[in-house]
């Protein structure tokens, strides 16, 4: 996680400084918190998959992430954020979440290096993680106005840069245009 917070920092620093990109887009600081959140939920989808790979668990839980899904929706209303605006957000990042797992989970099967590590408790140790992330990014949006022209593209490498497959990212970014 550390890795990946250095290298979104390090994207975000040479954004405006020394990288070409096509649209010389500079983050706000809010901005910027967004997209190290959004990487930050990303990265702990690897944890998820790693979890149901090696429980043998389906990627997809449906009642789980409707339930989520309706807490946030609930949780970023109550924050003054429009509705239909935090549940597309929201909705994005569980898609996102899926594919990356889905995407962790095709590697591993296919014969790439698992995880030196035991699976963590998806209750006890992963789940609280993205209560606190999902917190924060409903605190960051509920700052911002709407999302300005560039950011998911800005979004979008970022989180690739960060380890995040083009699908995951893609969708991720893709809640911000």
């Amino acid at each position: 996680m550390a890795n990946l917070s250095r290298a979104i920092a390090l994207l975000i620093l040479l954004s405006g400084c020394c990288l070409e990109t096509r649209s010389a887009f500079q983050p706000t600081a809010p901005e910027a918190r967004l997209v190290q959140l959004m990487a930050q939920r990303l990265a702990i989808a690897n944890e998820v998959a790693w979890i149901k790979y090696s429980s043998q668990l389906p990627v997809r839980d449906a009642k789980r992430e409707a339930e989520v899904l309706a807490k946030l929706t609930t949780l970023a209303s109550q924050k003054g954020l429009n509705e239909a605006t935090a549940q597309r957000f929201f909705l994005a990042q569980i898609k996102a979440s899926r594919k990356q797992q889905e995407y962790d989970i095709r590697r591993w099967k296919a014969g790439a290096t698992l995880p030196a590590t035991a699976p963590k408790s998806l209750k006890e140790d992963i789940r609280p993680k993205i209560d606190a992330i999902d917190k924060e990014l409903i605190g960051t949006l509920s700052t911002m106005s709407q999302p300005r022209p560039g950011l998911a593209n800005f979004a979008d490498a970022a989180l690739r840069a960060g380890g995040s497959c083009r699908a995951a990212a893609g969708v991720s970014a893709g809640a911000l245009r």
